[in-house]
């Protein structure tokens, strides 16, 4: 696949294709909108032929996988699931950012018989949830962080209410010693439907992860163009922090 137009990745991977809706930040799908602007079928579908494009990359990627659909969605099968992060595993060379809202789903699947643990969790691989207020952080990001993975990362995008994270990151871990987050991004929506954000529940997202020592970053504010558009102080538009 060709560059991408997310700021923190240089590669998408998109060996899967469509989705279907699980909560109100699906509303407004940016990816479902463009693929019917292109014609193209929005019913799940799995891309085999693409599985080796990663070692055709010779310099390292930053990589959005799936980045038109979701591989955790109920009609991708468990076979190919493994074949995705067996041939990301087996690219070192590059980051994979594997992102979705059926955090059950991805949990059962690293704590199943599915996914032998002779070679995971992959160091090169993040396994992150996509959550827009309280109830679906407080729905996801526990299962988040009883998925088996090296690394985790949470999308608050697109942000419709205030999240409260704390209790989420590393140094406020409750006394079980769950592992914690280890990056964050937040961003309102954009489009011509889009829903506002108020920059106050950014702002607020950015302090947290201060206090618990996560890198965050600000990808954008609400507006129908993505970017710089939108009532959010230069500060946390500077704010671009990556793990990596």
């Amino acid at each position: 696949m060709g560059a991408t137009g997310i700021e923190y990745a240089t590669k998408t991977w998109n060996v899967t294709s469509g989705c279907s809706k699980v909560s109100a930040g699906c509303r407004s799908c940016w990816a479902e909108e463009y693929s019917r602007r292109m014609g193209w079928p929005w019913k799940v579908t799995l891309h085999p032929e693409r599985l080796d494009e990663p070692l055709k990359w010779r310099k390292p990627e930053v990589v959005s996988v799936a980045f038109m659909g979701d591989l955790w969605h109920e009609d991708v099968p468990n076979e190919f699931r493994m074949k995705v992060m067996v041939a990301a595993a087996c690219n070192p060379l590059h980051t994979f950012l594997f992102l979705t809202k059926r955090a059950k789903d991805m949990r059962d699947f690293f704590q199943g018989s599915v996914c032998p643990a002779t070679w995971w969790p992959a160091e090169n691989i993040y396994l992150g949830v996509s959550v827009e207020d309280q109830a679906t952080a407080d729905e996801r990001i526990p299962l988040l962080l009883a998925t088996p993975a090296a690394h985790r990362w949470v999308s608050a995008e697109p942000l419709l209410g205030p999240v409260y994270l704390l209790a989420y990151t590393p140094a406020f871990r409750s006394i079980n010693l769950l592992p914690g987050i280890d990056w964050l991004v937040v961003g309102g929506e954009s489009g011509p439907r889009h829903r506002s954000c108020d920059p106050a529940w950014i702002a607020d997202i950015v302090a947290q992860c201060d206090a618990a020592g996560v890198p965050c970053y600000v990808k954008q504010a609400s507006h129908r163009y993505p970017g710089r558009q939108g009532d959010i102080a230069d500060a946390l538009w500077a704010r671009k922090a990556v793990p990596w």
